[in-house]
């Protein structure tokens, strides 16, 4: 399910005979969660599925000062002070610059999964990928019926590559946006 990466994570913690569990409750906002802890056990409550993820995340950073058997009681409360984390980093910007770039065309997968689970763990919560000379056709077919096979062959890579990426991406919690440079100029033979 959605949570499945998170729980996944959880799993990976090495934590020993803890007990987590997860109860859904009424929250004042978005990915809000309640943690409460005591000696071997966990229990985290939010209204969503994000409260959840970032509950999971926060466990984490606790059990890096206390084993699972020595957990303090007690109850914190994580309310997200900023609703939109933007991430906009790709393996070094020297070797992917921004510039004329375009995500959808790379060979290299740039979203593999121990990226989308290190920016979870962070909080982030929207990822940015740029498109060089985006115009709306170049991702819906619509009014490109004068397109070259070459383009339509384009466009249908670019479409399978973002389905790829937003199904990959929303595993972890993430969004997808987009880095246009747009309008870009049209070349005189454009048929636009």
């Amino acid at each position: 399910g959605v949570l499945e990466t998170a729980y996944d994570f959880a799993r990976r913690l090495k934590c020993g005979d803890l007990v987590l569990e997860t109860i859904q409750c009424e929250t004042s906002v978005f990915e809000e969660y309640i943690i409460r802890t005591e000696p071997g056990r966990c229990i985290i409550s939010a209204a969503d599925t994000e409260g959840i993820r970032r509950g999971i995340y926060r466990l984490a950073v606790i059990l890096r000062n206390d084993t699972a058997d020595a957990l303090p009681v007690r109850e914190e409360k994580g309310t997200p002070q900023i609703r939109i984390r933007m991430n906009r980093y790709r393996f070094g910007s020297e070797k992917y610059p921004l510039k004329g770039r375009d995500d959808l065309l790379q060979e290299t997968d740039l979203m593999p999964d121990g990226y989308l689970e290190r920016f979870a763990y962070e909080g982030i919560n929207y990822d940015i990928l740029s498109m060089q000379s985006l115009f709306v056709t170049d991702i819906v077919p619509v009014f490109c019926s004068h397109d070259s096979p070459e383009k339509q062959a384009l466009m249908a890579k670019r479409r399978e590559k973002l389905r790829m990426y937003v199904k990959k991406a929303a595993r972890y919690g993430i969004k997808i946006i987009f880095y246009i440079n747009t309008p870009q100029p049209l070349k005189e033979d454009d048929p636009i």
